[in-house]
């Protein structure tokens, strides 16, 4: 007890020198210098502020060698901004400090086994895009290529077996074994390797040259390792391998563990103290971040995962607003009701996927309001449903653009083979006129036919989101999409949504493919006018380590946040993977936090069973808010004054505000904001 007395005493002293503020279990934590060790820590408990005091209290008070520590980060962006603000915190970094990748030390032990052991592949997509090609005699589309490389890294990662492979990775009209092993023999030919086989060879080097192994042991005697639980399974070998015999301080929570789909494995934290024995656990449950509301809706909602350790978030900060549940009844009053926010403070729009930024990126570019976009890509209309519906609307325009043709000849009403569609793009000029004189039985000259009159009305149609609706219904691009594996259905419907969203407002067919060159631009940029922007429009793994004023979560709808049909690897039915993305999201939030939801024609998809769980968690809650106003209705306005309803259309109330005039006005957004 006097011992532990003395070093809380020291503790204090030193965080105290640099003006550093830690709590008890901040301390506890950090005063956990030997020995193997893990900490589990709640979203905004300050875990890399303890990581960081920890590796300095060592160095500078203990008088630990910084060449002895090893600092794992996961990604690139982690591992330079430690340093950063290590130097921040304590003037400087101590020589011979490490702060690094799992993949750059993996470099490390190749170069000192083999000086000019390979070359390395930036990007598996070339070396993919021949394969696939040689398999299929045709090109692949940029999602199942990303398809493939996720499955690549994946296998690595999860280190699976062929019969593993077989059962794991299910890519719709693609033999993932064969391109995987082709891939595999294309490295091996012209002594290639990727990221993940730099793990692999390290951790066989650290196995089997014990000379190898033992120059790190004898060198590196602290290994401390942040965001653990994002932390793959051949990484968890690896680290295991470097770290036998010696100090083990791992920092994570498997609660915010959302990175499956890399083979993230929070199973290793879990099972932490079988693996390494003699262990001890630490707990930061302290949340800094956000209000008392905030905090025990996502600590309870995240308490109805089974696979998790029985922790609970302490809201230090106290009471705050509720958490709103508002529903609109279309995408441009939600997109309003965003907008007027940003004007009020910081606000974030979050989404699992990328696609649900497309909508609202639409409306604010139109109305030239600021914003910015955090880790977009910059492909969203490059994917096989955007590229299938501009070739539909080409073939419409022209019947001899044999590329157009050629690319959705198979996802028509009308079953047209391989060969059929060669011998009619060679024969040029019209495809259908072509079709109907190559059927020389006649068994499908009238549906041909019928294919073609199709194809004329489609070019006669004038509005965008018609042209849109009739390829999917008439034309017969929905049923093949239906025909597709459940989670490439989910995904192609939720893309056919987003464009037929963006469809609306009166524009015609070639405007709307003009409308995707400009949304791409802008999104490739990061956004409109970003330097005086207050709005953030982020996936929620690219929020990930953020956090923001006002949170807004969007298309939290079943298909999407759950994901049908998905399960993370090694976890039950219950698909607990995509509970964590909610809780991640829902805790960037450190004042207020909104759920906003579609109604009417526009709601496409049921919401979410994660809001009806989150609702029952939340003391008094409430019926969500919709607009109730109508023409005629005075109102009062905190800002404004009194005002009456000249005209309200799809959310946004035009109001003559006496002495002031004329304001457009998102109803929704005053009413959450109780301003009328």
């Amino acid at each position: 007890m006097k011992k532990h007395v003395e070093i809380e005493s020291q503790i204090k002293d030193f965080i105290g020198k640099y003006s550093i503020n830690l709590d008890y279990d901040q301390m506890r934590a950090m005063s956990r210098t030997h020995g193997n060790t893990l900490v589990l820590a709640v979203p905004g408990s300050g875990k890399t502020t303890m990581l960081m005091c920890r590796t300095a209290y060592m160095v500078r008070c203990l008088g630990i060698d910084p060449r002895s520590i090893l600092v794992v980060a996961y990604n690139v962006s982690a591992a330079q901004d430690m340093p950063a603000r290590y130097e921040r915190m304590f003037g400087y970094i101590d020589e011979g400090l490490s702060f690094k990748t799992i993949h750059a030390f993996a470099r490390s032990v190749i170069l000192k086994y083999n000086s000019q052991p390979f070359r390395l592949i930036e990007s598996m997509t070339p070396a993919l895009l021949e394969i696939y090609k040689s398999f299929y005699d045709k090109a692949p589309s940029d999602d199942e290529i990303s398809d493939i490389s996720g499955g690549i890294t994946y296998v690595k990662n999860m280190m699976l077996t062929d019969e593993q492979i077989k059962e794991s990775i299910d890519i719709s009209g693609v033999d993932f074994l064969k391109i995987y092993k082709a891939y595999e023999q294309y490295k091996r030919i012209n002594r290639l390797m990727d990221f993940d086989d730099m793990l692999k060879f390290a951790l066989t080097i650290l196995r089997s040259k014990p000379n190898i192994a033992e120059y790190y042991r004898s060198r590196l005697s602290h290994i401390c390792v942040d965001e653990a639980q994002d932390v793959s399974l051949l990484q968890h070998r690896l680290i295991f391998e470097l770290a036998k015999g010696k100090s083990m301080f791992m920092v994570g929570d498997e609660d915010q563990s959302i990175y499956g789909f890399r083979a993230a494995y929070p199973k290793a934290l879990l099972r932490f103290r079988d693996i390494y024995p003699d262990s001890e656990l630490f707990y930061m449950q302290n949340n800094y971040r956000s209000t008392a509301p905030i905090a025990n809706a996502a600590a309870d909602f995240i308490a109805t995962c089974k696979n998790r350790y029985n922790k609970h978030m302490n809201a230090v900060r106290g009471e705050g607003e509720p958490v709103d549940f508002l529903e609109f009844s279309t995408i441009r009053s939600m997109a309003e009701h965003i907008a007027e926010a940003a004007r009020h403070g910081e606000v974030a729009v979050l989404y699992k996927n990328n696609s649900s930024a497309l909508p609202i990126a639409d409306y604010l570019e139109k109305n030239n309001i600021p914003f910015k976009v955090r880790g977009s890509k910059t492909d969203h209309f490059t994917d096989e449903v955007s590229r299938d519906i501009k070739c539909f609307l080409r073939l419409a325009k022209d019947a001899s653009d044999t590329a157009a043709f050629s690319r959705i000849y198979y996802k028509l009403s009308v079953p047209i083979g391989k060969d059929k569609m060669r011998k009619a793009v060679g024969r040029g000029g019209n495809v259908f006129d072509s079709l109907t004189a190559l059927d020389m039985e006649k068994r499908y000259s009238g549906k041909i036919k019928s294919l073609k009159r199709k194809f004329n009305f489609l070019k006669s149609i004038e509005r965008a989101d018609e042209a849109l609706d009739y390829i999917i219904n008439d034309i017969g691009y929905g049923a093949y999409v239906d025909k597709r594996a459940a989670r490439r259905r989910d995904a192609m419907r939720q893309k056919l949504n987003v464009l037929m969203q963006i469809s609306r407002g009166g524009m015609t067919p070639d405007e709307l493919q003009y409308r995707f060159e400009v949304l791409e631009k802008l999104l490739e940029d990061g956004g409109c006018d970003i330097e005086n922007s207050n709005l953030t429009l982020s996936t929620i793994h690219s929020a990930k380590g953020q956090e923001f004023e006002r949170v807004c979560m969007v298309d939290v709808v079943e298909g999407i946040l759950p994901e049908e049909n998905k399960t993370a690897p090694g976890e039950e039915a219950d698909n607990e993977e995509d509970k964590r993305i909610f809780y991640v999201g829902i805790t960037r939030a450190k004042n207020k936090l909104e759920i906003l939801s579609l109604t009417g024609r526009e709601k496409v998809y049921p919401i979410s069973r994660y809001l009806r769980i989150m609702k029952k968690t939340i003391e008094g809650e409430s019926e969500p808010q919709t607009e109730e106003y109508r023409e005629g209705s005075s109102v009062e306005h905190n800002l404004f004054g009194r005002g009456l309803v000249l005209s309200i259309d799809d959310g946004i109330a035009l109001i003559d505000f006496e002495g002031l005039g004329k304001k457009r006005i998102s109803l929704a957004h005053c009413k959450a904001m109780r301003v009328i």
